[in-house]
Parts: structure tokens; sequence; C-alpha cells
């Protein structure tokens, strides 16, 4: 099978590498906390599984729409509003399976072939390699300095 020239280009996982390493030392039985996957090292909370079987049971089996359920984008929405001030409704929230999910929608949705977008150092290291597929360029802020915000001047200065 022939692969994609953008997909030929990307770096292998770094997270799958230190989260292989972390494994084996784990089984040879270091005392290991393995932080790269970005995954718990606990078991789900018996709550969780206790809503999510009654869930399979209400007949909640079937595709979900594209945004998220209706009802939780509700949820979010009030949140929101309620803690933050913030006027919104549930049509500009979308419910996605995860951050990078949510990046790579985002950029792939936003970006042409190359049209650049700021990644602030540091950055979890899938970023890059996102931004690379949709094909856009990477740029980089560092804010190690700047107690890790981005500030307005450093940005200014990125933007081509």
């Amino acid at each position: 099978m022939k692969f994609s020239q953008r997909v030929q280009q990307l770096s292998s996982s770094l997270t799958l590498k230190i989260s292989a390493q972390a494994k084996l030392l784990k089984s040879q039985g270091k005392d290991i906390i393995n932080l790269s996957a970005g995954e718990p090292d606990f078991d789900t909370p018996a709550i969780i599984k206790i809503r999510a079987k009654e869930a399979l049971d209400r007949g909640y089996t079937k595709y979900t729409p594209v945004s998220g359920i209706r009802e939780l984008k509700e949820q979010i929405a009030a949140r929101y509003r309620s803690h933050f001030g913030i006027s919104v409704t549930d049509e500009c929230v979308m419910i996605s399976s995860g951050a990078k999910q949510a990046l790579y929608n985002i950029i792939e949705t936003l970006c042409n072939p190359e049209d650049e977008v700021i990644i602030p150092v540091p950055y979890w290291v899938s970023y890059p390699e996102i931004v690379k597929l949709c094909p856009a360029i990477p740029r980089f802020v560092d804010t190690t300095k700047t107690d890790f915000l981005l500030m307005p001047e450093d940005l200014e200065k990125a933007i081509n």
C-alpha cells in the first residue's frame, strides 16, 4: 500500500515510543509513572461504568449528531454561561473525542496548504504533526520565559 506524501512526511509518534518504553520498564519492575499517553493509571470509576451501562440499556447505541448530543451541549453551554458569564448557546458547542481530535478538525477546517499555525512552546508532541498533516506549516512561540503565557508582542512577531 502506498501512503500519501503528506503522511510520509510525518514523524513517528513520540508519545507511543515513550509509552512503550514506560510499559517495558514497568514490566521489568521499575517504579514508573507513565504520563506519556495522557490516560489515567486507574480503572474507570464505578459510577461512570454504571451510567454507561444505563445508557446502553436505554438504547444509546447509535451514532450521535456530529457536533454531539443536544442535551449534553445544552448543559455545557449553561455551565459556561453560569460559571464564566459567557453568552453561549448549544449551537456554539461541539463535542469531540478529545483535544487532539478537536484541534485536528479545527485546523483541517480553517487551514489551506502553506498557511501557518502558531503553536506556543511547550506543546504536546502531536500538535506539529497535526498541522503538517492538514497540510499547513507549524510555527513556534516560546513561552518558557513568560510563565507559559503567550504574550501579545510575541504572538504579533510570529505572524507572517
